[in-house]
């Protein structure tokens, strides 16, 4: 993994393979545990990326990190995407929504054709298993962190493609 940015891992040809987008170390390792090396990857944004909402394009040019990622994602010498499929992947709680809020209004704002083309999803991170509280009461909720669900329970619910769940993200 390059430092502060992305899994450098090529294969010659990513076309067949979807890629995984987390925030931080904590999340790459718990997904990298159980994802599919054979037809997926995982990149971290080791922390949020730019807002660029309000940012001129030349901004968005100059930013090390942004660049990092799109050329992870992008193939050689082309503003195509080199994966089948970009998952974004982030916390649950509110820091992670609004990671992935920055990320989707990213790659809306460099590559809207990759939404055009049905290329980018959320996952939907499960919600913890139920529990009774002391006084009896059933309680469900969120995990904290991609880290903190139970590997089986992530692979499951995240990761594999026969059982999670995808929002596709439309233009």
């Amino acid at each position: 993994m390059l430092s502060g940015a992305v899994d450098t891992t090529r294969v010659d040809n990513m076309s067949a393979f979807e890629v995984f987008i987390v925030e931080g170390v904590s999340a790459l390792n718990a997904v990298e545990r159980v994802c599919n090396r054979r037809h997926q990857r995982v990149v971290s944004t080791q922390g949020k990326l730019l807002a660029v909402n309000k940012k001129s394009d030349a901004t968005i040019a100059r930013n090390e990190r942004v660049q990092r990622l799109l050329n992870y994602l992008s193939a050689p010498d082309s503003d195509a995407c080199r994966f089948s499929r970009i998952i974004i992947l982030c916390d649950p709680d509110i820091d992670g929504r609004h990671a992935s809020v920055l990320l989707i209004n990213l790659l809306r704002r460099v590559r809207p054709e990759w939404f055009e083309c049905k290329l980018v999803f959320l996952a939907a991170v499960p919600a913890n298993e139920g529990s009774t509280s002391g006084d009896g009461r059933h309680q469900c909720g969120y995990p904290k962190s991609i880290a903190s669900i139970d590997s089986e329970l992530l692979h499951r619910h995240c990761i594999a493609p026969e059982s999670r769940r995808l929002i596709s993200l439309l233009p």
